[in-house]
């Protein structure tokens, strides 16, 4: 079952327009936040400009790597691909996570948009607007994907999770936490256990909660245990006495700043899971 998306469908629909009328741009940027429908969008671009059911052609490549930077090797890929003649008519070329390049890389881009050939339409996506170089993204047309709505949110999460059945509640708290991101949402509810559901079903949680469902994730999807814990002290900031303000405030940075040091160090979760419990227990 194909999902569609209020917050894309729009935007297919004016681009698919602009190519049946030729007067599409040929370099275009999506930009938005994590798991919000970018990348779903541009893979639907393709298989309707050119004509395919899936994303195999020839008159295709998508340089996407989430884990690395994008290199000038890649990008020099890239370049052999556009300069050759197409197959069936028009090419694509789709570089996702483009905030995630080396400067050669970006240079590259550069020099690849000026002198794009006719007949290729250029796909960039990245989660990081600001960060790219203004002489990249005033070369583009640009589209801004804004997270789907609440009830595609929860459509797509109960198509994707088939048999599981999980509440309304839980899915639009996830939702709210999670800022719409369904690829992390997804994930976490397809291999967290009954006992994190449940917990997650409840009208309040406390930090005896917090700390079980930081236990019961896997590395995985921590990242999600940890969005979870920072949403509840901030909704307790909120409702709190202000004496008490500046001590859940440390006690957020800290969580945070502690999480963050997964991805700067390469560290996995028993890293960090140990300091992060003893800062929730001193809550209670």
């Amino acid at each position: 079952m194909e999902l569609k998306f209020e917050n894309t469908l729009k935007i297919e629909e004016k681009i698919l327009d602009k190519v049946n009328k030729n007067i599409l741009s040929n370099t275009i940027l999506f930009y938005g936040n994590s798991g919000v429908g970018k990348s779903t969008l541009v893979q639907n671009l393709c298989k309707k400009i050119l004509n395919r059911e899936s994303l195999i052609s020839p008159d295709l490549l998508v340089v996407n790597d989430n884990n690395k930077s994008i290199g000038i090797d890649d990008i020099r890929n890239a370049i052999e691909f556009s300069n050759m003649g197409s197959v069936y008519g028009n090419k694509i070329l789709v570089l996702d996570s483009i905030d995630n390049m080396s400067i050669s890389a970006i240079n590259a881009t550069l020099k690849l948009l000026e002198e794009a050939p006719v007949g290729l339409y250029i796909f960039l996506i990245t989660t990081n607007f600001y960060i790219l170089p203004q002489t990249l993204r005033s070369r583009c047309m640009q589209f801004y994907i804004e997270k789907p709505s609440n009830e595609d949110f929860f459509n797509y999460i109960n198509v994707k999770l088939g048999s599981h059945e999980i509440g309304r509640g839980c899915i639009d708290y996830l939702y709210t936490v999670c800022e719409g991101n369904l690829n992390l949402v997804y994930g976490f509810l397809s291999t967290v256990g009954n006992e994190v559901i449940e917990i997650l079903s409840q009208d309040k949680m406390d930090n005896i909660n917090l700390i079980e469902i930081l236990e019961k994730t896997s590395d995985n999807n921590f990242e999600v245990s940890i969005k979870i814990i920072l949403f509840e002290i901030s909704r307790t900031v909120v409702a709190t006495e202000h004496y008490m303000r500046d001590k859940l405030i440390n006690k957020f940075e800290f969580i945070r700043d502690e999480h963050n040091k997964i991805k700067q160090y390469s560290l996995s979760k028993a890293n960090v899971l140990f300091t992060i419990k003893n800062s929730l227990s001193e809550l209670v």
